[in-house]
């Protein structure tokens, strides 16, 4: 029912904003959630800056693209540091959207000239990680689902036969 709930709210936007918040308080969730919010802005950073777009154009068009309201304000704060001469690194660094070692990837792909190439890796290993975590989902929540209909099958029919059986003894 809770599922079906969900589905019910994602007809509009309003409903989407109200399931993401839901989705996003369970703990599994909401760290394949954010992971694949960071592939997204690595892909549309990566398709950008490849296209020619130079970097703060391309930041304020994935600010648009972005559905969490999060990460519209670490890139939004991040095109402010640009304007107040901070350098890319370090204001891409600041965002806190890519976490330990590829955060220093990014500067270090800023330095060499790559950084459609290594954003366009670390949009693929993030949507990587996110498939895995919910092939894992998947492995936990099936066996659950498996067990719990088997449940509810034996409730169901031990609340037919148990009532017949008193028929059938009774008649015989």
């Amino acid at each position: 029912f809770f599922f079906l709930y969900l589905l019910g709210l994602s007809w509009t936007q309003d409903g989407k904003s109200k399931a993401r918040k839901i989705l996003i308080k369970i703990p599994l969730v909401r760290g394949l959630y954010y992971k694949l919010q960071t592939a997204q802005f690595a892909n549309a950073l990566s398709l950008l800056v490849s296209s020619g777009y130079d970097i703060h154009r391309s930041l304020e068009m994935a600010e648009r693209i972005m559905e969490e309201e999060s990460y519209k304000q670490k890139i939004h704060q991040a095109l402010a540091d640009l304007d107040q001469g901070q350098p890319l690194a370090e204001a891409i660094n600041n965002m806190h959207i890519f976490k330990g070692i590829h955060g220093q990837v990014i500067k270090l792909a800023v330095q060499t000239g790559y950084m459609d190439t290594v954003l366009r890796d670390l949009s693929e290993e993030y949507t990587e990680d996110v498939e895995r975590g919910v092939d894992q989902m998947i492995g936990i929540i099936e066996p659950t689902l498996v067990g719990t209909t088997e449940l509810v099958i034996g409730g169901i029919l031990l609340t037919v036969m148990l009532p017949l059986l008193g028929i059938m003894s009774s008649i015989g």
